[in-house]
């Protein structure tokens, strides 16, 4: 469809940003012949891999009949972006989008065209709320009151690394990642049967995936010795506050030693494979990673660092308290919770795959999410009084609207229970009106 604007394979490959961003995709460029499956004159599937990327409210609508939106596959697109953007995810996002454009639509007596800058961020913020994920886009929403508070746990996890649990070899296509800290250095475990060198190329990225690394950031090598060997690995410069991959050269006879899942953005891998694995390898002093004070900012999931707070494993009574300085009404809470955004999900299920499209299934509930939790509020006669409670949740995005106004200096979250690790949590948004 000829829209406002046409999404451009050149958009996809170098993760334009757009004014009017409003969702994403991250398909491969999937190419299929123009006569079929029949056609024996052109390839039968070319997949090139991408990164998460925007696409616009341009794409929605265009200006000669501007009370019509487009969404699902016919946005406006060229055929080279079609050919990423055509899939059912991206395609239920478009809708979202077009649902809170036709909203803002309404409510201001505007067409798209006429929609000026504050009109747009509004669209932003609405879709952030409803956690959608514009790469990139990190909009402050005026009406959320966490970002006057302060933040409080009963712990941090250290960032350091968990259990042993086995080893992955270094072959080739083999990769690690970890959120990067300026100035710092890790170390890294591995496992050797004779004297080598390893070596391997820096990549820094917002959001790596195992096709698309991120840029280039230069070479690294080490010399290892028979046995186990702790590796000290520099942040690579640039890297700091953005995720660090090293792509590593086969190494016959080397492991890297790994250890039972359980960190936001600590990976290792292989390109063709979908299976991840964590890594031992941490900053050797505790980091500021999975710190409390992360909640109260966007984005609300990974992208340049985790952006979560996470309770220490050994906590056996996790909770989060959010403080105000004055007494607000609150009458709604958001919280965005963990699903193991380190994991792929993918979207249907069949008996066929083809090899590229591989996933590991999903057997089991995410083990950070919340379960059971209560949500406290503390009145002004410093009584805590419960507002609110999860029972068998198994939902990222929960939203406590309560029926009436609750005053109070500050809020908890008193985690009960979660599927089976330390809780995590990527934001608590708090209203004093209930938002949609």
């Amino acid at each position: 469809m000829e829209t406002a604007y046409l999404l451009t394979e050149e958009d996809i490959r170098t993760g334009r940003h757009f004014s009017d961003g409003a969702f994403y995709g991250g398909w491969y460029m999937d190419n299929h012949p123009a006569g079929g499956m029949h056609d024996t004159k052109e390839e039968n599937c070319v997949q090139i891999p991408v990164n998460v990327y925007q696409i616009p409210l341009g794409c929605l609508y265009q200006n000669r009949v501007p009370n019509l939106l487009f969404a699902g596959r016919n946005i406006g697109t060229q055929r080279q972006a079609f050919v990423s953007s055509r899939v059912m995810n991206t395609c239920a996002l478009a809708g979202q989008a077009a649902g809170e454009l036709a909203c803002t639509m309404v409510c201001t007596g505007k067409y798209p065209g006429q929609l000026e800058r504050e009109d747009i961020q509004q669209i932003q913020r609405k879709l952030l709320c409803g956690d959608m994920f514009i790469p990139g886009t990190d909009i402050a929403d005026p009406e959320d009151l966490s970002s006057q508070a302060k933040t409080f746990a009963s712990s941090s996890h250290d960032g350091f690394w968990g259990k042993p649990q086995g080893k992955m070899p270094i072959t080739e296509g083999s990769f690690l990642t970890f959120p990067g800290l300026e100035g710092k250095q890790l170390k890294l475990m591995v496992e050797a049967e004779r004297p080598c060198t390893m070596h391997g190329t820096w990549h820094i990225s917002s959001l790596p995936n195992r096709f698309c690394l991120g840029q280039e950031a230069g070479r690294w090598q080490a010399e290892i010795a028979p046995g186990r060997n702790e590796l000290s690995l520099p942040v690579p410069t640039g890297g700091g506050n953005r995720f660090c991959t090293l792509a590593l050269e086969a190494c016959e006879g080397v492991a890297i030693l790994c250890v039972e899942p359980e960190r936001e953005g600590f990976l290792c891998g292989h390109k063709d494979s979908p299976v991840y694995l964590e890594p031992m390898l941490a900053y050797p002093e505790e980091t500021p990673l999975y710190k409390p004070e992360q909640v109260l900012e966007f984005p609300n999931r990974p992208w340049n660092a985790p952006n979560q707070w996470k309770a220490a494993r050994e906590d056996r009574k996790p909770w989060l308290e959010l403080h105000w300085q004055k007494s607000i009404p609150i009458r709604q809470i958001q919280l965005f919770l963990d699903p193991s955004l380190n994991e792929e999900l993918p979207s249907s299920r069949a008996k066929c795959w083809q090899e590229s499209h591989h996933f590991v299934p999903r057997t089991a509930m995410p083990q950070s999410l919340i379960r059971n939790a209560a949500v406290l509020a503390l009145g002004e006669d410093g009584v805590w009084k419960e507002i609110g409670h999860l029972r068998d949740n198994c939902q990222r995005l929960v939203v406590l609207k309560l029926p009436e106004p609750v005053v109070t200096l500050a809020i908890r979250l008193q985690v009960e229970q979660t599927w089976g690790g330390a809780p995590a949590v990527y934001h608590i948004g708090v209203y004093s009106e209930n938002n949609g």
